[in-house]
């Protein structure tokens, strides 16, 4: 397995939190809008594929930063 760069390491992760953030907004939103043709919404079909997409991106870098912190005390 390649090693990432710290630096680069870093970048990723700090560009993944303000991804994740922004789409929890998003749903936030969704989650408070009123309409009554809301489930027929092109929109709002493509904000609950981000928010799925984004849950999962969610878990990948917790445990990404799960597997460092572990592997940064066995060090």
């Amino acid at each position: 397995m390649t090693d990432i760069p710290p630096q680069l390491r870093a970048e990723m992760q700090a560009l993944m939190s303000e991804l994740i953030f922004d789409a929890q907004e998003v749903g936030f939103c969704l989650a408070e809008l009123e309409c009554e043709k809301r489930s027929e919404c092109p929109l709002v079909k493509k904000t609950k594929q981000l928010v799925s997409r984004i849950r999962e991106l969610f878990k990948l870098q917790r445990q990404l930063s799960g597997t460092r912190r572990t592997s940064q005390l066995y060090a």
